[in-house]
């Protein structure tokens, strides 16, 4: 055994065997925490360019907000009230959804009969 003791042996597995990792100690897997670390930059992308914009629109409407004007003063929901009591309002989303409807619909009829078409003189 050229002088090492099964002591020293039995010593300097259970020290190397005791440390581990910070990341698994965590429970990831090794390539877990890189992974994440690719992600962060993108998610704070998308938080800078959608979560700002957002919140700011949330803010705003429940403020009268006037181009030019420095100061809006709290309003509440009385911008939604305005809202939902305009006639107008309702008919544009009546003739929104009667465009997306009548648009879907001849899409799929369209896009399905290419297809049939397709598949029948095809091989």
């Amino acid at each position: 055994m050229s002088g090492t003791f099964p002591t020293q042996l039995s010593r300097q597995t259970t020290r190397e065997s005791a440390h581990i990792p910070w990341d698994r100690r965590l429970g990831l897997p090794r390539d877990a925490l890189f992974g994440y670390a690719l992600l962060l930059p993108g998610l704070a992308l998308i938080v800078i360019l959608v979560g700002y914009p957002f919140g700011n629109s949330i803010w705003m409407s429940f403020h009268r907000k006037l181009i030019g004007v420095p100061d809006a003063p709290f309003v509440g929901l009385q911008n939604y009230v305005d809202l939902f009591t305009d006639v107008d309002y309702w008919i544009a989303v009546r003739n929104v959804m009667t465009y997306t409807v009548v648009s879907v619909a001849f899409k799929l009829v369209l896009g399905l009969s290419v297809a049939v078409i397709l598949n029948e003189y095809v091989p």
